[in-house]
């Protein structure tokens, strides 16, 4: 896979494929920082290419997923948007598979 327009976001970005279908790992790279067009046209390539990328060690504040999101185009709202939203961000959902007091804090089914 291309690296040289990662090279600009920080030094040592990788992407590697997870299988030869789908997925692909995206590695040293902060999307907590805004992304040139030319970067984000390379993340757009690869979604495209790999219907899934994941982005390990990111720490994005909502505001900052729905910044990124947004760029991707225009998206739907997520359903069950009262129980399941994030406060003071309604257009970014919590999916998680985490239980407190017996409540799951996330939407556990979303993506299934």
């Amino acid at each position: 896979m291309r690296r040289h327009v990662f090279q600009e976001l920080e030094q040592g970005a990788h992407v590697r494929k997870r299988s030869s279908h789908v997925a692909a790992e995206v590695t040293d790279v902060d999307l907590s920082q805004s992304l040139s067009d030319e970067a984000f046209g390379e993340v757009s390539r690869l979604l495209t290419e790999n219907a899934v990328l994941v982005f390990w060690g990111q720490s994005l504040l909502p505001q900052q997923q729905l910044a990124f999101s947004q760029r991707l185009g225009v998206f739907k709202m997520p359903p069950l948007r009262d129980k399941y939203v994030v406060q003071g961000c309604p257009s970014v959902l919590r999916v998680l598979n985490i239980i407190e007091n017996g409540q799951h804090i996330g939407n556990p089914d979303a993506g299934v």
